[in-house]
C-alpha cells in the first residue's frame, strides 16, 4: 500500500497507491488468503480475508494526488509533505497539524504544529469535498527538517492547543518519517482508540 516515492510504478502482484484503490478491489468481491505453515512447509491452516470498506474519517500522509507516502527525502528538492483525508462531513472546515511522533496520544495532549518556516506554527485549514475528502500540503520543501511526525486533523475552528475528543490522528506505525523510514498502520478517531 502506498509509494516510496512520486515516480512508483507497481507492476507485480496487488498493490494499491490509494486508500480508494484497495476499497473498491474489495468491494469487488477480491479477498486475501492468509496461510501458516509448520516448519516442514505443511499447511496448518488457512483464513480468507475480506475488508470492508471503512467509513469513518482517516487521514494519512500522501502525495499531492492522494498517494500514500510513507517518508520523505530531504535530498529531494521536490518532496512536500500533503495531508489526505477520508470519509469527512462534506462541506467542514478542518484544521490539519504536523507535530513531533509521539508513541501514544490522548486526549488534552498538547498539539505543537511545526510545519512553518523554522517549525513554527502553521496550521493549514481545508474544506472538505462534497465526496468528503481533502488533499492538502501541510509541509513545503523548503520547510522539511529531519524526524518523525505525527498528524492530526481537527473538524471545526476550535483552536485549542490539545488534542480534543473527535480529533483524528495518524500516530505510532503510521508515523510519517523526513529522511527516514516510517511504516504504515492505523489511523485513529475519538479519544484516540483504533478506529480500524
Amino acid at each position: 500500500m502506498g509509494v516510496k516515492d512520486t515516480h512508483f510504478d507497481f507492476t507485480q502482484g496487488v498493490g494499491f497507491k490509494t486508500f480508494a484503490e484497495a476499497d473498491a478491489f474489495f468491494a469487488a468481491g477480491h479477498y486475501f488468503i492468509l496461510t501458516v505453515k509448520d516448519q516442514n512447509g505443511e499447511i496448518v491452516s488457512q483464513r480468507q480475508l475480506t475488508f470492508p470498506p471503512r467509513t469513518s474519517p482517516m487521514i494519512y500522509s500522501s502525495t499531492a494526488n492522494g498517494e500514500l507516502v510513507n517518508a520523505l527525502d530531504l535530498n529531494d528538492n521536490s518532496s512536500e509533505a500533503y495531508m489526505t483525508g477520508l470519509h469527512f462531513p462534506a462541506g467542514a472546515q478542518v484544521q490539519l497539524f504536523l507535530v513531533e511522533n509521539q508513541r501514544l496520544w490522548q486526549e488534552g495532549d498538547v498539539l505543537i504544529d511545526i510545519s512553518g518556516i523554522n517549525r513554527s506554527a502553521e496550521i493549514e485549514t481545508v474544506t472538505v469535498d462534497a465526496n468528503g475528502n481533502f488533499t492538502a500540503k501541510i509541509w513545503p520543501n523548503a520547510n522539511l527538517t529531519l524526524g518523525s511526525y505525527d498528524l492530526v486533523a481537527r473538524i471545526g475552528d476550535d483552536t485549542m492547543p490539545k488534542l480534543l475528543t473527535g480529533d483524528i490522528v495518524a500516530y505510532g506505525d503510521d508515523r510519517y518519517g523526513v529522511g527516514g523510514t516510517t511504516y504504515l498502520g492505523r489511523s485513529c478517531a475519538g479519544g484516540c482508540e483504533c478506529a480500524w
